[in-house]
Order: structure tokens, then C-alpha cells, then sequence
């Protein structure tokens, strides 16, 4: 494909650094463990197409002369210990401008507090929580946070389904799937729906759930709320599915990691996502074809925010003509009604954009493209 990943292991001298001809990007993803492949090779795939992109239009052009960029990579091992230690190999070791990456909540929380103390430029892809950029000056993220997708499932449920009775069964170890589920019971009961049941769990990923999805059975909801990740999700759905449950079940965007035997499962259900691609928007279908073509399957939405936060990145660069963290960073907050293939991104004076988020339901086993929701607004209609 003809980028440049670089693996550097010695810091470069500074007189080296002046004489270099190319811009080094920080990448931190899982890449080992079940989040591997869901997480990080995607993740990995969209920011390299964006890195050949910006290669072959003639690189990022800082003090008036041309520049290559490089993509250095290191996998977090979805071990916070491991992500910390990424980010000081990358920093320290191979001076990197900037860092992408580290989609998942639990991950980014503490590389984002790291990076401040730095600081460091770093733009999460998929971290929703509102912990990642809180309080923060020079961390951003590519997406919507929880508050937002919490809110609009919330909404989606009682105008759009009419659920009156809603269930939630949720993580409370995990940052990603505590903040989802509270906003959007704080959000249901506001609009007046009733949570009958919130039934928690800690992270075991060999755990059964019918004892709690018993109890949620025995209160008749009308939606069931699964913010939870992959491994666990895929249970849940197919036991409330053994069990005979007939809540719509509704979720977040680690929806989008589900496999295709477990969207079977979940037919008929709906969840909110970063990204899925709008069939009027032209440069995310592009997107999807060009990524389809290179690395032989469907983007998701990793793919999608990942190549967007390389794009973002390189336009603060561009627009500054600099490399320093205080000229991206303000390069970043300059960036109004950017055009990316997971919707249209501004940064109004803060890490968290301005952006929309998206509807998908579960029909004839896949995902299908329901609607998109203005940012502007969490009302429906």
C-alpha cells in the first residue's frame, strides 16, 4: 500500500529531528486480546489509508517545506498499565507530534490524563465517555460523547417505540458501560418513562446473565438497554432471547462489534453508533468502497473515526504550518464544519465536537442505516 509504519525503538538526537522530512504520528490501539480485531486492526486500517492519502496528495507542509508522514504503532494490550507505557515509548522514545487511538473508555480515561501532564495532542476515536476529555486542553476525540448517545436511545425509546417501562442490565466496572447506562435512565425517567429494573454485573467474561435477565423478564419492559461490549453482549442478547424476553432490546455503539450469527439474534433490535455509512453522504460511501477494495472487508465504525481522526489531526497541522503541541492543539479548536466520512465535525473551544450520531436497526440479520439525529437537538421529531 506503500505507507510507512515505523517501529523506533532509539530516540532520535534533536539535530537528527531538524533534518527529518517526515511527521510521526502516534498510534495506541488493541491489538492483543479478544478487542483486537473489533478495536485495533480496524482502528489501524483506516488511519493507514488516511497516512496514504495525505502521502500522495505531497505530505503536511510545516515551516514551508514538504513532510512525509509515519505511522508508529503500539498496542495497549486493553491493559491501562500497558497503554501508559505506550504512550512514554512514543513520546519519549520516537517524539511523536501526535496521538490517535486508544478507542476504548476504560483505556483512553487514564492515557488521557497522562498526555495532559505533558502535554501531548491526542485524539480518541471511539472513547464516548465524557471522562476522556473532561477538564482537559489538549485531548479530543473524533466522536460523540456518552451523555449525547445516552440521551438520544433514551428519546428513541419513548417517542419513537413508545416505551413506557424500560430495563437495564449493565457492566458497573466498566467506565463505557456505567456512564451509558446512568444517562440514559437519569434521560428515560426525565421524559417520563420508568426504569423498572437496573441489574448490574462486574466484568467476567465467562459469566451466565439469566438470573438477572430473570428478574428484568418478571417486570415486563417494554426496551431492554445493553450498553455492554461484544464479548458479553452476544450472551445477553441470546439468553433474554432463550428466556423468552420480548423487550426490543436497544444498545450503544459497541453494537457494531457484534458478529453476524449474533445480529441474527438480535433481530429487531436498535442502537446507536458513531458511525454506519449514510447512503447520502457521498464521501462516506466513497470511503466504504475504497476501504472495501484495500483491506478486503466492511469498514465499521473503528475504521470510520479512526480515519477521521487522522484527517483531523493532519488539518490542524496544515492550517498552523507547525508541529509543537500548542499549534495543533490550537490548530484542533479552529476546526469548524470539517467534512469526514462519519458526518460533519466541529470543536467549539473543547475536545468534545459538535457532531451527529446514528440509528441502526437490526433487519434480516444485519445492521441497515435507520436515521441520523441532528447534534443540535435530542428530539426526534
Amino acid at each position: 500500500m506503500g505507507v510507512t509504519v515505523t517501529f523506533m525503538a532509539v530516540a532520535c538526537h534533536q539535530s537528527d529531528r531538524h533534518r527529518e522530512t517526515t511527521i510521526r504520528i502516534g498510534a495506541i490501539v488493541p491489538l492483543t486480546g479478544e478487542l483486537a480485531k473489533t478495536n485495533g486492526q480496524t482502528a489501524i486500517n483506516g488511519m493507514q489509508l488516511a497516512i496514504e492519502e495525505v502521502n500522495a496528495e505531497g505530505g503536511l507542509r510545516v515551516d514551508g517545506k514538504a513532510n512525509q508522514t509515519v505511522l508508529s504503532i503500539e498496542d495497549d494490550r486493553d491493559d491501562p498499565d500497558t497503554a501508559l507505557k505506550a504512550i512514554r515509548q512514543l513520546v519519549y522514545h520516537q517524539e511523536v507530534v501526535g496521538i490517535i487511538g486508544i478507542p476504548i473508555s476504560r483505556i483512553a480515561i487514564p492515557v488521557a490524563n497522562f498526555a495532559e501532564t505533558i502535554p501531548i495532542p491526542v485524539i480518541s476515536t471511539t472513547s464516548t465517555h465524557p471522562k476522556t476529555t473532561a477538564g482537559k486542553k489538549y485531548i479530543f476525540r473524533a466522536g460523540f460523547i456518552d451523555d449525547f448517545q445516552g440521551k438520544i436511545m433514551a428519546r428513541f425509546s419513548r417517542q419513537e417505540l413508545g416505551a413506557s417501562r424500560g430495563a437495564i442490565l449493565y457492566d458497573a466496572a466498566s467506565a463505557y458501560n456505567k456512564g451509558l447506562a446512568e444517562t440514559f435512565a437519569r434521560e428515560f425517567e426525565k421524559i417520563g418513562g420508568k426504569i423498572v429494573s437496573s441489574q448490574i454485573y462486574t466484568t467476567d467474561r465467562n459469566r451466565d446473565f439469566r438470573e438477572q435477565l430473570k428478574q428484568i423478564r418478571a417486570l415486563s419492559p417494554d426496551v431492554l438497554f445493553l450498553p455492554n461490549y461484544q464479548h458479553e453482549l452476544s450472551k445477553q442478547i441470546e439468553q433474554a432471547r432463550d428466556l423468552g424476553i420480548t423487550a426490543i432490546a436497544i444498545g450503544g455503539d459497541t453494537w457494531d462489534d457484534l458478529t453476524y450469527r449474533e445480529y441474527i439474534n438480535a433481530e429487531g433490535s436498535f442502537y446507536s453508533t458513531l458511525w454506519y455509512p449514510n447512503p447520502n453522504n457521498s464521501k462516506a460511501v466513497a470511503f466504504q468502497k475504497t476501504f472495501s477494495r484495500e483491506y478486503g472487508y466492511f469498514p465499521d465504525n473503528g475504521a470510520a473515526l479512526a480515519y477521521d481522526a487522522a484527517h483531523l489531526l493532519f488539518e490542524a497541522i496544515r492550517f498552523q504550518e507547525r508541529t509543537d503541541p500548542e499549534s495543533i492543539r490550537q490548530g484542533l479548536l479552529q476546526i469548524q464544519d470539517f467534512q469526514g466520512v462519519s458526518g460533519t465535525i466541529s470543536f467549539q473551544g473543547m475536545g468534545d465536537p459538535l457532531k451527529s450520531a446514528t440509528i441502526v436497526r437490526i433487519q434480516d440479520g444485519k445492521p441497515i442505516f435507520y436515521r441520523q439525529i441532528n447534534p443540535q437537538t435530542t428530539h426526534l421529531n
